[in-house]
C-alpha cells in the first residue's frame, strides 16, 4: 500500500478504487455507506485532520477544461481529506467506524478513521517501491533513549507518480517526514509528534504537440504537532483522563491555464 486510499480498499463491502488513486495519480477522498466524504472523520493519533480552512473553490484539476478533458483531478476542497497526503510506511493501526461514532470523535456523520502511527522502539526499515507508475523510497526507525526517558521514533518518505508511462508531463510528487517522542512518566503516558507534508502536482504541455496548452499546478505545504497522553488514577470509576490537542498550518496554491477556441466553453 503507498496509502491510506489503498487501506480502504481491504474494507469488506468497498468498491475497488481507480487505477489512477492507487498510483497517487488522483486525488481521493473517503466515505463510508456511500455517505458524503466531508461527514467521515479522518483521525490521526487522536485529533481530526480538517480541510475546512481551504480557501479555494475548485482544485487546479477540476477546472471545466480540466474535467472536459478528462485530466486527472488534483484536490479535494468540498470533500474531505485527500487520502493519498496519508503515507502508511509508519501507521500502526488503522480502525474504521462505520456506524454512529461516540461522541469523543466530534460532530462526524458518516463514521471515522481512526489512524494511529508508530510510536516506541522499532527496527529500522527501508522499503523501495517501483512499478510501473509508482517510485516510493521510505524509512522508519525508532529507538529507546533509556529506562526513564521515553524513545523517539522517526520516518521519511519520498514518492512520483505518474498516470502514463509513456508520459511524464503529468506527475505528482509527495514528501513526508515525521518525529515523535513517546514516554512513561508515572500515571502519565505522553505522545508528542511533529511532521511536515510537501505536495506537489504537476501537468505540462506535451513537448512537439501543438495542440496541448494546458498547464497545470497544485502545491501544498503543511506542518502538523500533536500531542496525546492519559492519565491513570485507577480509583473506583474514576479510571482514567485521556487528551489530544494538536496544530496545523498549511499554505495552498494553485492555478490552471488552458487555450480553447470552441464556444461551448
Amino acid at each position: 500500500s503507498s496509502s491510506l486510499a489503498d487501506v480502504m480498499s481491504l474494507l469488506p463491502g468497498a468498491s475497488t478504487p481507480d487505477t489512477r488513486t492507487l498510483t497517487l495519480s488522483q486525488a481521493s477522498s473517503f466515505s463510508i455507506r456511500g455517505g458524503s466524504s466531508l461527514g467521515t472523520a479522518v483521525i490521526v493519533d487522536g485529533t481530526p485532520m480538517s480541510n475546512n480552512a481551504n480557501m479555494q473553490s475548485m482544485g487546479a484539476g477540476q477546472m471545466p477544461f480540466a474535467a472536459a478533458s478528462g485530466e486527472a483531478a488534483m484536490a479535494t476542497p468540498t470533500s474531505g481529506i485527500d487520502m493519498r497526503q496519508i503515507s502508511t510506511d509508519n501507521i500502526e493501526s488503522v480502525e474504521v467506524i462505520r456506524g454512529i461514532a461516540s461522541v469523543e470523535y466530534g460532530d462526524i456523520t458518516s463514521g471515522a478513521v481512526i489512524v494511529n502511527s508508530k510510536a516506541g522502539r522499532s527496527p529500522l526499515n527501508i522499503k523501495l517501491t517501483m512499478n510501473p507508475n509508482l517510485y516510493q523510497l521510505s524509512a522508519t526507525h525508532g529507538v529507546q533513549l533509556s529506562e526513564k526517558a521515553g524513545a523517539l521514533n522517526y520516518s521519511a518518505d519520498y514518492s512520483y507518480s505518474q498516470y502514463k508511462p509513456t508520459e511524464g508531463y503529468s506527475h505528482y510528487e509527495r514528501v513526508n517526514g515525521q518525529f515523535g517522542y513517546t514516554n512513561t512518566i508515572g500515571k502519565w503516558y505522553t505522545n508528542t509528534t511533529a511532521s511536515v507534508g510537501i505536495y506537489r502536482d504537476k501537468s505540462r504541455p506535451t513537448p512537439g504537440d501543438p495542440n496541448d496548452y494546458r498547464n497545470a499546478m497544485q502545491k501544498e505545504n503543511r506542518f502538523r504537532l500533536n500531542t496525546k497522553g492519559t492519565f491513570n488514577f485507577n480509583q473506583g470509576w474514576f479510571n482514567s483522563i485521556k487528551y489530544a490537542a494538536s496544530f496545523t498550518y498549511t499554505d495552498k496554491n494553485s492555478f490552471y491555464e488552458d487555450q480553447a477556441a470552441n464556444a461551448e466553453y
